[in-house]
């Protein structure tokens, strides 16, 4: 029971992360330059990663995965 409620708020967070960020992206909030957009790209889609894993889904698995490494090498771009 608790290891689902685990899964499932990771889930929500995921989806709050990437929806939020793709919003504040489109309205001028951030751009696609700013280490926290990254942040939650990255951090969401690992998220969703945990979510589809135990839920076997591996196309979710595969695009998520696919989706924080895109967003783990912007981070680095911006650092260097």
């Amino acid at each position: 029971m608790k290891k689902n409620l685990i899964i499932n708020v990771c889930g929500w967070y995921g989806v709050i992360a990437l929806i939020g960020a793709y919003a504040a992206l489109s309205y001028g909030v951030w751009t696609a330059n700013d280490s926290v957009f990254q942040v939650f790209n990255v951090t969401g889609s690992l998220v969703i990663v945990i979510k589809a894993l135990a839920q076997k889904d591996w196309p979710a698995v595969v695009l998520n995965i696919i989706w924080a490494v895109i967003g783990f090498v912007a981070l680095i771009t911006f650092i260097k």
